[in-house]
């Protein structure tokens, strides 16, 4: 079941606010301005469970 967000009584404004907050969290685009990806995905890799050779 999909989740979802909802407000019962807010002005224009503050729903504005919300949807635009709400997309925030729907952008595919990251940033890793402090370089751990390159730490992160082969640990992640390796654990893995396709990776596991059993």
């Amino acid at each position: 079941m999909p989740s979802f967000f909802a407000w019962l009584d807010a002005s224009s404004l503050e729903q504005r606010r919300k949807r635009d907050i709400m997309r925030l969290f729907a952008e595919r685009e990251g940033r890793d301005e402090v370089g751990l990806g390159q730490i992160r995905d082969p640990i992640a890799d390796c654990s893995s469970p396709a990776h596991r050779h059993g």
